[in-house]
C-alpha cells in the first residue's frame, strides 16, 4: 500500500509512522509532504493508494486544503486527520468527498490501517458506481430509442431522443404527466389514461409491459411507438423506465401494405368476376349460335341476364313485323319507368345508332320511352349487326350499382345477341331460298317431293287421307307469245301470291314445274279437297294482273284432284293420277276440275 501523509508536524508524522509499523503483516510505503503544494505535486505524479491529510498546513488552512488536494486527484481516497480544534472542518470535508476523518491522539495502528483499507474499498466502489453511472448515462443519452423515467406518474428524466421525439424542450417536458402527451383515446377506442395506468401498475408489480401506443406532440401531431415498461428501484423509490421506439414509418408501411393488399383483393375479386362473366358469355354465345328461332335467342338471354347483370333490371326489345314499333321480347329484374312498346324515334340510342347512357336527371337527354315514373340512371344499347338494327338492350341502374361500370359488358352482350339474330335471320333466308321458288314464292319441287313422301308415310301410319291438287294455267304458251315472257312471269307471281294467301298453314303449295302447281292437303277428305280446288279455280279467274299498265285478263286454270290412298299408295302413283286428271280437264277445254277417280 502506497500512503501519502501530508503533515507539517514532524512529530505527528513520526507517530503515524510508528503506529503503522506496529501493524503485523502490513506492507506499505510512506511518502511525506509538509506543504499543500508539494502534496498536490505528489498526487499528480500518481502511484498513491491513499492519502492522510492534516487540514492545517503552512500554505493552506481548513477545508480549502482538502478541496485543493481532492480537485488534483479526485480518484484517490483521502482521510482527514483532525485535532480537537478543527473537527468541524473534518466533518465538512467528509461531506465534500473525504472517505473518513480520524482524531489525532485517538487512533491506533490497526485502526488507522483498517480505516485506510475501508477508504480504498469505498473509493473503488464509488469509482465503479460512477463509471457505471457514466456508462449508463452515455447509453441513456446516445440511445436511438427514447428513454424516460417516471416517478409517481411524472417525468423526472429523459434522454435527448425523447425530447426530439416529442418535439418539446426539456424545461417544458420534465415534471409533466406523460398523459399530457397522449390523445384522449387510443386507436382501439380505450381511454388512454385508464389503459396506461393499468400498464404502469403492472410494471411496478415487476411485470414488464410491451405494447404499442399512440402519443401526441405539443403541435397536436400524432405518432405511434413500441413501448417497454420496466421497474427501476432508485433512491427516490420505485420508478418506471419507459423505452419508446418510433414506429410511425412502420405503421405507415403496414397501412400501405394493408391498403395494397385490399386493393389487390379488389383486383382479384374483379378479375374473378370478369373471368366468371367471360365463362357465362362463352356459354351464352354457344347457346345463341345453336338457336333455331328468335324466341330461343330471347330465352337464352333471359337465362343469363340475371347472372351477367346482377341487381340491374333490364329489357330486350325487338321490332314488330312492320318495324314501326319496338316491343318487349324478354325482361328481368322488374325494370321501372319503361314503356312495353314504343316507336324507334323515342330512343336516343336508336336515333344515333350508338349507346346512350344517362347518369343524371339534368343536362342529359332522356329517352321518351322511360315514362313519367321516378328517374333511374340507365343505358340503352342498339342491337346492330351486318348493317341492320335488330332491337334494343335497356339496362337500369340497381341498388348499390353504378350503370357506367356495366357499359362495356352491355355492349358485348348486345353485340352477341344481335349477331345471333342476324345469323338466324340469314339462315332462315338461305333456308327459304333453298325451298322456295324465287318467282312465285311457292315451295319448290324438291321440297314438294320430300313433303309428299313424309305426309304419305304419316297418313299410312295414322290411317289418314291426303288430298293432292295439281293445277296448270290454260293456254299459257299462247299467253307468253302474245304478251311476252315477262308478262307471263307477272302472272305466275300473282298466281303464287294468291295461292299462298288462300291455303292454310298446314297445306303445302309448291311450284311443280313451268306453270304447274301442286298443293298437298294433309288429313283432308276427297270432298274437302275438291271444294278447295273449285275455290282456287274460281278465285284465279277473278285475278286482275297488270303489266306495264295493261290488264292481263282471261287467266284460267285446269285442276286435277287425287286422294291417298284410293288413287295411289305412293307419291309417284298419286302424282301420276293427279296429272292424268289435269290432262283430262285440259282436253275438255280447260277451266275445270277433274277427279282422278272419274
Amino acid at each position: 500500500m502506497r500512503i501519502l501523509i501530508v503533515e507539517d508536524n514532524p512529530a505527528d508524522f513520526r507517530l503515524l509512522q510508528a503506529m503503522l509499523s506496529e501493524v503485523p503483516h502490513a506492507f506499505f510505503e510512506l511518502f511525506h509532504e509538509k506543504r499543500l503544494v508539494d502534496g498536490v505535486h505528489r498526487l499528480v505524479q500518481g502511484k498513491i493508494d491513499v492519502a492522510l491529510l492534516d487540514l492545517g498546513l503552512p500554505d493552506s488552512q481548513g477545508l480549502e486544503t482538502f478541496t485543493s488536494l481532492h480537485a488534483a486527484a479526485p480518484h484517490i481516497p483521502m482521510i482527514v486527520l483532525s485535532g480537537d480544534d478543527n473537527e468541524d472542518w473534518a466533518v465538512e470535508a467528509v461531506r465534500n468527498g473525504a472517505q473518513d476523518y480520524l482524531m489525532k491522539g485517538q487512533v491506533s495502528g490497526p485502526l488507522l490501517m483498517r480505516a485506510m483499507q475501508y477508504a480504498i474499498e469505498r473509493k473503488q466502489a464509488e469509482e465503479a458506481l460512477r463509471e457505471s453511472e457514466m456508462r449508463y448515462r452515455t447509453l441513456f443519452e446516445s440511445a436511438g430509442d427514447a428513454i424516460l423515467i417516471l416517478f409517481e406518474g411524472k417525468l423526472v428524466d429523459c434522454n435527448a431522443r425523447a425530447l426530439e421525439m416529442f418535439a418539446c424542450p426539456r424545461s417544458d417536458f420534465i415534471g409533466r404527466l406523460l398523459s399530457d402527451f397522449t390523445p384522449p383515446y387510443q386507436p382501439n377506442g380505450r381511454s388512454s389514461i385508464e389503459a396506461f395506468n393499468e400498464k404502469i401498475l403492472a410494471a411496478l408489480g415487476a411485470t414488464p409491459q410491451f405494447f404499442e401506443w399512440r402519443h401526441r406532440r405539443v403541435d397536436k401531431t400524432s405518432f405511434d411507438v413500441d413501448v417497454t415498461l420496466t421497474r427501476l428501484d432508485l433512491k427516490e423509490g420505485p420508478c418506471v423506465q419507459v423505452v419508446m421506439r418510433d414506429i410511425t414509418e412502420r405503421k405507415r408501411a403496414e397501412e400501405a401494405l394493408h391498403n395494397a393488399n385490399q386493393e389487390l383483393s379488389l383486383w382479384v375479386e374483379e378479375l374473378e368476376k370478369r373471368n366468371q362473366e367471360a365463362i357465362w358469355l362463352n356459354e351464352m354465345g354457344n347457346l345463341l349460335q345453336s338457336c333455331l328461332a328468335e324466341d330461343e335467342v330471347y330465352a337464352v338471354l333471359g337465362q343469363y341476364a340475371d347472372r351477367l347483370f346482377p341487381n340491374l333490371p333490364g329489357t330486350l326489345y325487338r321490332f314488330n313485323f312492320r318495324r314501326d314499333l319496338l316491343e318487349e321480347a324478354v325482361a328481368w329484374g322488374k325494370p321501372l319507368a319503361i314503356e312495353p312498346e314504343f316507336p324507334p324515334e323515342a330512343c336516343w340510342a336508336l336515333r344515333r345508332g350508338r349507346t346512350h347512357m344517362v347518369t343524371a336527371t339534368a343536362a342529359q337527354l332522356r329517352c321518351q320511352h322511360l315514362g313519367e315514373a321516378d328517374f333511374h340512371p340507365y343505358l340503352c344499347v342498339p342491337l346492330s349487326a351486318q348493317g341492320e338494327t335488330l332491337g334494343l338492350l335497356y339496362l337500369q341502374e340497381g341498388p348499390g350499382e353504378v350503370i357506367k361500370r356495366w357499359e362495356m359488358l352491355a355492349s358485348i352482350v348486345a353485340e352477341r345477341v344481335a349477331l345471333a339474330l342476324a345469323n338466324l335471320k340469314l339462315r332462315q333466308t338461305l333456308h327459304m331460298q333453298s325451298i322456295r321458288d324465287l318467282l312465285t314464292g311457292l315451295l319448290n319441287r324438291r321440297y314438294m317431293d320430300e313433303s309428299l313422301e313424309r305426309e304419305l308415310r304419316r297418313a299410312a301410319r295414322l290411317g289418314h287421307l291426303v288430298g293432292l291438287v295439281m293445277l296448270d294455267i290454260d293456254h299459257f304458251s299462247v299467253f307468253n307469245r302474245t304478251f311476252g315472257h315477262e308478262a307471263g312471269d307477272a302472272v305466275l307471281r300473282e298466281l303464287g301470291e294468291f295461292i299462298r294467301q288462300k291455303v292454310h298453314n298446314e297445306d303445302i303449295a309448291c311450284r311443280f314445274g313451268g306453270e304447274e302447281v301442286v298443293i298437298i292437303f294433309p288429313e283432308t277428305t276427297l270432298e274437302k279437297t275438291l271444294q278447295c280446288a273449285n275455290l282456287l279455280r274460281d278465285g284465279i279467274k277473278k285475278l286482275n294482273v297488270y303489266y306495264l299498265g295493261r290488264l292481263l285478263d282471261g287467266i284460267a286454270v285446269s285442276i286435277g284432284v287425287a286422294v291417298f290412298p284410293q288413287d295411289g299408295m305412293t307419291a309417284e302413283v298419286l302424282l301420276a293420277a293427279a296429272k292424268g286428271a289435269l290432262i283430262t280437264a285440259k282436253e275438255n277445254s280447260g277451266d275445270q276440275v277433274k277427279l282422278a277417280s272419274e
